[in-house]
């Protein structure tokens, strides 16, 4: 299997009145991808892809408690687009640094990670 990694928008959201804030990645909206380690631009076919349970959201691809900024509590594939969204969780330093900047107006970027199990080269 190939890892493959993606690149999208990330959206943190204010939390309502006693309620933690939450997430929201467009994950994948089509269209064709450069990804490292393949020759060619790369297209996800969503029909194939499975994703489910929580999905920790780590920040800087390191999986420990300082950087776990929540999880996913719904990943919907509709076939044409792949968005994530969950709950924030993290109360490190880090992360309090990375909701503070959000806050003011940094946008932030997601990596989302996977494998590819099947691949096609399509002329």
């Amino acid at each position: 299997m190939k890892p493959l990694n993606l690149t999208a928008g990330l959206q943190l959201l204010a939390g309502q009145s006693g309620r933690p804030r939450r997430f929201r990645i467009l994950a994948y909206s089509g269209g064709m991808l450069r990804v490292d380690g393949f020759e060619f631009p790369v297209v996800v076919d969503l029909s194939g892809l499975s994703a489910g349970g929580n999905v920790p959201i780590i920040l800087d691809h390191t999986a420990d408690v300082d950087h776990t900024v929540g999880s996913t509590d719904s990943i919907v594939n509709n076939g044409q687009t792949l968005v994530m969204a969950g709950v924030v969780t993290g109360a490190t330093p880090r992360v309090q640094q990375v909701l503070a900047a959000s806050d003011n107006g940094q946008q932030w970027q997601a990596s989302v990670g996977c494998s590819v199990e099947q691949s096609e080269e399509i002329p």
